[in-house]
């Protein structure tokens, strides 16, 4: 589950419990009472497990953990759905694919056909993967990632 801060968390509910009730937003869910499996695998609940591990697509749980950035192909402009926009009315958190149709980019105007993913999966830090790159806190020197793990 992931939190409005997008905190991830492990939660199990009882009796059909809802976590969205509590305001979270299910990054990936298993049904494990029987009536989800008792057909295909009777009462073998550890292979009903280990074949739902095989079916996962890690690439839309990833989405939901890291959220995609998109970015304008005309003036990359990059729109996080992360942050959202409150001047255009996207709330944080709202996958780019529910950002309507007919919003425009803030930079050049186009519109939202003419954004891609942009390369990289953003950290859930919301920065893009580039090299670590950090100043000296006296010098002011930049220091490279290698650097900082040396001292």
């Amino acid at each position: 589950m992931a939190d409005k801060s997008w905190h991830l968390s492990i939660v199990a509910r009882s009796n059909a419990g809802n976590p969205m009730t509590d305001g979270l937003r299910p990054v990936m869910t298993i049904d494990v009472w029987e009536h989800a499996y008792y057909i295909d695998y009777r009462n073998r609940r550890a292979d009903f497990i280990a074949a739902f591990w095989e079916l996962i697509d890690w690439t839309k749980v990833a989405d939901r953990c890291i959220p995609r950035r998109y970015r304008c192909t005309a003036c990359d402009y990059v729109l996080r759905p992360r942050e959202g926009r409150s001047r255009d009315g996207i709330a944080p958190g709202t996958p780019f694919e529910e950002i309507p149709d007919d919003w425009t980019c803030p930079l050049c105007g186009l519109d939202k056909g003419a954004f891609v993913p942009r390369r990289g999966v953003a950290r859930l830090s919301g920065y893009s993967r580039q090299p670590a790159i950090s100043r000296h806190p006296i010098s002011g020197c930049r220091l490279s990632l290698r650097e900082l793990r040396r001292k």
